[in-house]
């Protein structure tokens, strides 16, 4: 997911890579460089990755284990994915708010998606050592998918596909790659499947945010009088820097009488 394809359907401004996406890409790459001179996998893995086993002693692990990926090509593929899908995602919630805060929810919202792995993992799996950043990206791709169904992307640079078509594909290859890879024991290797955790956080995740900017809408639309109905007369104090009791005696006086609240409706000073 990096210098890869984009929309082909969207602006320009979606084939640059955004600041968010950069450094979750930068870092990736940091510690890939570091597994291939410095510390091999099996150490890496080992400290960084999750274990639902070890999970209590090593807390840190529930993030770091998207960071350390098994190979080259393990990594590249999450990082096609996230440069494919991530970009215009985060330019849309930097559109929608202000300057910096696109950038910050993506990172929490890939986060999230990175934590759903390790639910799903802890729920229906706690077997092996997960690694890797898919969990994560397949909620970005699901985040994407769910906005722009229809937007054509560049699979591998060259075929154009829809992104509803591409997704579908990729996460029935997920699925169809756990039930033939062997794992340890010879079975099913069941930790591809944590990647649906990412799918299922990503999905909540913009459920919710659709709800909300519709229920704040229909706050806004309840506060706004109907066309056929008269203007409400404003309320005014009668004695605006008098105190209560002091307006109720002066009103006494003029032969008026205010009320608890200390205004008169459709009255000016």
């Amino acid at each position: 997911m990096s210098s890869l394809p984009a929309p082909a359907s969207s602006d320009q401004e979606h084939f640059r890579l955004t600041p968010a996406v950069q450094g979750i890409i930068a870092i990736n790459l940091v510690v890939m460089f570091l597994q291939l001179t410095a510390v091999r996998y099996s150490y890496t893995s080992e400290w960084l990755g999750f274990d639902a086993t070890h999970a209590p002693s090593q807390w840190w692990s529930v993030v770091t284990y998207s960071l350390v990926h098994s190979g080259v090509g393990h990594l590249l593929a999450n990082l096609y994915g996230l440069y494919l899908f991530g970009p215009r995602l985060e330019q849309s919630w930097s559109a929608n708010g202000a300057s910096g805060t696109g950038a910050k929810r993506f990172v929490w919202f890939y986060l999230l998606c990175a934590l759903g792995g390790v639910a799903f993992d802890m729920l229906f799996i706690r077997q092996g050592v997960l690694t890797g950043s898919s969990a994560a990206v397949f909620g970005v791709m699901t985040a994407y998918v769910m906005q722009w169904p229809s937007d054509e992307v560049y699979f591998l640079f060259v075929l154009p596909m829809r992104a509803k078509t591409l997704a579908v594909g990729m996460i029935a290859f997920n699925v169809l790659v756990g039930f033939a890879a062997t794992g340890t024991g010879g079975g099913v290797n069941v930790v591809y499947f944590a990647h649906l955790g990412g799918i299922i956080a990503a999905y909540i995740y913009v459920r919710m945010a659709a709800s909300t900017g519709i229920d704040q809408v229909r706050q806004r639309v309840a506060n706004v009088p109907d066309a056929d109905e008269p203007p409400r007369a404003p309320r005014v104090a009668l004695f605006p820097h008098a105190s209560l009791h002091q307006q109720r005696a002066r009103a006494a006086g003029r032969g008026r009488r205010v009320p608890r609240h200390g205004v008169v409706p459709g009255l000016s000073h």
